[in-house]
């Protein structure tokens, strides 16, 4: 009997070389559809080598100054994947992504970290004219520890809207209805548009480092028994 598909959420590390020296790091979030977790490890290094590619790069501002540009080569790499998580069988808004590892924190440094709205990604970003799907990075806290820090989760939640303001909107509603006696919403550290539909191997969110050298690199890089699927199968 075949077993129902889940998705899944990897983080693809991506190193992109220039030619004449420095690089830039990105981390890709992509779906993975699988029908187990090992099958979600191997799609997900497909998926990893899908970015390898070169092309080139000019520093102009003005397309149509591409020619007479100076160019240069630029190789991507895949370098390894910096997690893997469960999602679940659904993707429908509201569903959980992605939950970051907690946190220790005071009121300040929460503060520090949730993003005024008029700084947020989808209001300073370019949007597709059929965009219905958004990421909110939300900000919550679950209890306090004995020295009043409290224990703070970063979560990425799928969010459905037809224009980045109502997406937005949602988002605060969706982290607002999370408030009980022990959890607490703080605001949302950055939504994001997903530029294209909810598919096997679509690239949800990215995040971008610059001269990120060789050993910043590897210690990104997580062992296969310590992506959090193989980690704690029983507790995801």
């Amino acid at each position: 009997m075949t077993k129902n598909p889940q998705w899944y959420l990897a983080q693809v590390i991506e190193e992109q070389k220039f030619e004449h020296g420095g690089n830039l790091l990105d981390v890709n979030f992509a779906l993975i559809s699988a029908t187990s977790d090992e099958d979600a490890y191997t799609f997900a290094l497909e998926v990893g080598h899908r970015y390898e590619r070169s092309y080139l790069v000019a520093d102009i501002e003005d397309p149509r100054e591409w020619e007479q540009a100076e160019k240069e080569l630029v190789t991507s790499i895949f370098r390894g994947l910096r997690d893997l998580s469960l999602i679940g069988p659904d993707l429908k808004h509201g569903t959980e992504m992605y939950r970051e590892k907690p946190r220790l924190l005071t009121e300040d440094e929460i503060g520090e970290i949730v993003t005024p709205k008029e700084e947020q990604s989808v209001f300073t970003g370019w949007i597709p004219k059929n965009a219905k799907w958004y990421i909110a990075e939300i900000i919550k806290s679950v209890g306090q520890n004995e020295n009043g820090l409290f224990i703070v989760y970063r979560c990425m939640i799928l969010i459905k809207a037809a224009l980045p303001n109502e997406a937005y909107e949602k988002a605060m509603e969706f982290g607002k209805s999370l408030n009980t006696d022990t959890t607490r919403f703080w605001g949302i550290r950055m939504a994001y548009v997903v530029h294209g539909p909810l598919e096997h191997g679509e690239e949800m969110v990215f995040a971008r480092e610059e001269d990120v050298s060789e050993e910043e690199i590897q210690q990104m890089i997580c062992p296969k028994e310590h992506l959090a699927v193989f980690e704690n199968p029983d507790f995801r």
